[in-house]
């Protein structure tokens, strides 16, 4: 599958949206605070211009609310605890955070922020990025777990950290409360945390409802076969407490798709005891819903019920809720339940989408054929002739015009010899076209990345093709989970 690129928005008639229920005008009668917002903007104007986008009003209006939240939520102004900003993927809220740290550095304001960003290797573009626009390396604090040898920026001492305005860290560091401590600024917390991507992770725990109550069931049934087992019987009476509480919240969210799921008020265990039943269970051979439904008491756990889907999540969220003064910047926001259900959180979203980003110059080719993980890799183990894939690709670039980049997706090579990428540069060679060819501009014609690295990345927005060798295949009840 493969589709042609996607240009943004051109000139449209602005399209007023609710606006922020703040102004950086009101933020602080401070001058530099007042100019905060008109810098950034200018700045990012230009960033995005020369990457070759052309900003419609609709877009510069959207992208001014977000830098403005910024402003708003360092200044004390903003009221709420987490703000979201929900504008689609693509639209410039990375380059709004490069944006508004380089109005920042330039304004003098002494303020510390935090910026989370999702890989280890996002933030290494990021630091680059920021040290480029001429924010001084030792104005940046970095945090992660990466070897030092591996980094072109190592992780450095709370201590230094606490003396540099701009912390940058992973998102697994946010959402671990022992390292809040870490996130000062002179010893005192920071002004704000801007969350890049996505609220909540995308692996949430999960457990089917329909096998997870039969299950608590045969082991009430096992319970009454053993009364000597003292374990075994506390067990089993915390696990028919929890089945009725899922089924009073199964009966009030049935039929009702617009009923906000609540967290579910179990009865109260904590997460030692927890693990205790766990392990007192393993005796008697407990059915896999069972333990992992027991590995997730202690979470905030809430029922998804979507057609077929009826399971019970585990949310772990990013951001503590000892955290405020949040930015969020989430373009899935407006359609995750999950994210909505949070009180303290307001999501901004953009009235007029089709007036920020556009897909009518975008057009898809669908190959129908098995595109998994395990089907690709033993489609590229075969030999040359027999690699119809491989061969469908080379046919379809021999049709291209070389002086438009290429950006090709692949499955990460995980336990397997086979490499999707290395077979498929070999089948270009075999067929007479270079892999390290380049255009005139000197852009590479072949990029490639894996699944994972799509997130927070515009260096690739030169190319004019992208083809997915395989997809990702999710599964319906992953899916919900991360809805």
């Amino acid at each position: 599958m493969y589709h042609q690129h996607a240009q943004q928005s051109l000139d449209r008639p602005v399209v007023s949206w609710t606006p922020p229920r703040w102004s950086p005008e009101a933020a602080s009668s401070d001058a530099s605070w007042s100019q905060l917002t008109d810098i950034a903007e200018d700045r990012l104007l230009a960033l995005m211009s020369a990457m070759g986008n052309r900003i419609s009003g609709d877009h510069r209006k959207a992208l001014r609310d977000v830098l403005a939240g910024f402003t708003a939520i360092a200044s004390g102004q903003c009221p709420a605890k987490r703000t979201c900003f929900a504008l689609p993927c693509g639209s410039g809220k990375t380059l709004a955070i490069r944006a508004w740290c380089f109005a920042l550095h330039a304004s003098g304001i002494d303020i510390g922020i935090t910026i989370a960003v999702e890989t280890i290797a996002q933030m290494e573009t990021l630091i680059d990025a920021m040290i480029a626009d001429g924010i001084p390396e030792e104005a940046i604090g970095v945090v992660h777990t990466a070897s030092a040898t591996r980094m072109r920026h190592p992780s450095l001492p709370s201590e230094v950290n606490d003396g540099r305005r701009f912390l940058i860290v992973t998102h697994a560091r946010l959402a671990n409360p022992d390292a809040l401590g870490q996130l000062t600024y002179r010893s005192r917390p920071r002004a704000v945390t801007i969350v890049d991507e996505s609220l909540i992770t995308m692996g949430a725990t999960f457990v089917a409802i329909d096998k997870l109550l039969p299950a608590i069931a045969r082991l009430g049934e096992l319970a009454r076969l053993h009364p000597e087992d003292e374990q075994l019987q506390e067990a089993s009476a915390y696990l028919s407490a929890c089945h009725a509480v899922i089924d009073a919240e199964r009966e009030r969210l049935a039929g009702n798709p617009k009923v906000t799921p609540k967290v579910l008020e179990l009865p109260r265990i904590k997460t030692t005891k927890a693990e205790q039943l766990r392990n007192a269970l393993a005796d008697h051979d407990p059915e896999a819903e069972i333990l992992t439904f027991l590995s997730m008491v202690g979470r905030p756990l809430r029922m998804v019920i979507a057609g077929e889907v009826k399971i019970i999540v585990a949310i772990k969220a990013l951001v503590p809720p000892e955290l405020t003064r949040v930015a969020i910047l989430d373009a899935s926001a407006p359609i995750r339940k999950l994210i909505q259900a949070d009180p303290d959180l307001v999501i901004h979203q953009p009235s007029a989408l089709s007036g920020i980003k556009r897909y009518d110059q975008v057009t898809l080719h669908w190959w129908k054929r098995a595109s998994g993980r395990a089907s690709t890799e033993r489609e590229f183990a075969r030999g040359t002739n027999d690699r119809h894939l491989s061969n469908e690709v080379v046919a379809l670039i021999r049709d291209l015009d070389p002086e438009q980049p290429i950006l090709f997706f692949t499955f990460r090579k995980r336990g397997s010899p086979v490499s999707t990428e290395d077979i498929l540069r070999s089948d270009l060679a075999a067929a007479g076209i270079d892999p390290e060819a380049t255009t005139s501009e000197g852009k590479p014609w072949f990029n490639w990345l894996t699944y994972g690295q799509h997130k927070a990345n515009s260096e690739l927005t030169h190319c004019r093709h992208v083809i997915f060798v395989g997809m990702l295949h999710r599964s319906k009840q992953e899916v919900a989970a991360s809805l």
